[in-house]
C-alpha cells in the first residue's frame, strides 16, 4: 500500500510540474528578452532579429559584377588518387577549370592581378560523420570538393562553396569517377546560381527566439517522465491486487518433518 501512495504522489508531482513549466518558462523569457533589449541599447549595430524579420543577406556584390577570374589550384589532401578516383590530384583543378570555360560567364586570366575574383578549388577527405550525405555508415571517407572564392586585392574570402562526392559500399572505380563527375558539376551550378542573386535566404529554423529548445526538452522530459510514473503506478496496483486476489503459499516444511519430538526406543 506504501508503494501505491508513493507512485500516486510522484505522478502527482509530475502532472503539477508540467502545469507550472509554462510560467516558469514565461519568466524565464522574460528575463532573456530584458537582457537582450538592454544589449541592443547599448550597442546599436547588432539590433535583436525578431522571427518575423526577412532572414535575407546580401551576398557580396562583388561576385556578380567582376568580369575576369583567375582559377587556382588549392591542391589536394584526400589521398584518393589514383586508387578511389581516376587521374591525379590535379583533376577537381582540370574539370573545374573546363566547366568555366564552357560557362563562360567570367573572363579566366592568367595572373590574379588581373582578376576580379580569385577561385581556388582543392579535394579534402574527413572522416564521414554519422548520417553523412556521402556515406553510407559512419566513419567512412568523406571526399569534398570546395570553392573558395577570395578578393584578389584583400585576400578576404567572399564565399564558400562545398559539394560532396557520394561514395556507397562495393562501388566500381567506374561509379565512382561518375560520381566525382556529378560533384565538380554541382559546383558549378552552385556558382551559377550564387553569381545571379543578390540575396541568399537562411533556413529560418536557425532565426528562433531564446529558449524555445529549452522548453520543448522540458516538456518532453517531463511527459516522458509522467508516463514511467503512470506505467509504475499501474504495476505496482496490480501488483498489490494479485497478492489480495491471490496470497501467497506458506513455505511448506521439508519432506519427513514432524512437529512433534522423536524419542529413540530402549
Amino acid at each position: 500500500m506504501r508503494n501505491i501512495c508513493n507512485t500516486s504522489l510522484l505522478c502527482l508531482v509530475l502532472i503539477l510540474a508540467l502545469l507550472f513549466e509554462p510560467i516558469l518558462y514565461a519568466q524565464d523569457t522574460t528575463q532573456q528578452t530584458t537582457a537582450m533589449a538592454q544589449q541592443a541599447a547599448a550597442d546599436a549595430q547588432q539590433p535583436i532579429i525578431p522571427r518575423s524579420a526577412s532572414s535575407s543577406v546580401p551576398v557580396p556584390k562583388q561576385i556578380q559584377t567582376a568580369q575576369t577570374v583567375f582559377i587556382a589550384n588549392g591542391g589536394d589532401t584526400s589521398q584518393l588518387f589514383p586508387d578511389v578516383f581516376s587521374g591525379g590530384p590535379d583533376r577537381p583543378y582540370v574539370q573545374f577549370y573546363s566547366i568555366m570555360q564552357k560557362w563562360g560567364r567570367y573572363q579566366i586570366v592568367s595572373s590574379p592581378d588581373q582578376a576580379d575574383l580569385v577561385m581556388e578549388i582543392s579535394i579534402s577527405n574527413p572522416m564521414g560523420p554519422e548520417n553523412s550525405p556521402a556515406n553510407d555508415a559512419p566513419g567512412t571517407d568523406d571526399p569534398q570538393l570546395r570553392l573558395k572564392i577570395l578578393d584578389p586585392h584583400t585576400h578576404i574570402a567572399l564565399w564558400t562553396l562545398t559539394s560532396h562526392v557520394e561514395l556507397h559500399a562495393f562501388s566500381l572505380k567506374s561509379s565512382r569517377d561518375q560520381e566525382f563527375d556529378i560533384a565538380v558539376g554541382k559546383l558549378g551550378e552552385e556558382l551559377e546560381r550564387l553569381s545571379t542573386q543578390s540575396t541568399t535566404t537562411a533556413d529560418n529554423s536557425v532565426l528562433r527566439e531564446p529558449g524555445h529548445g529549452a522548453e520543448h526538452v522540458l516538456a518532453a522530459v517531463l511527459i516522458g517522465a509522467m508516463v514511467i510514473g503512470t506505467i509504475a503506478g499501474f504495476v505496482a496496483i496490480h501488483n498489490a491486487a494479485s497478492n489480495q486476489l491471490y496470497p501467497p503459499t506458506p513455505p511448506q516444511p521439508p519432506l519427513g518433518y514432524s512437529p512433534y519430538p522423536v524419542y529413540p526406543t530402549p
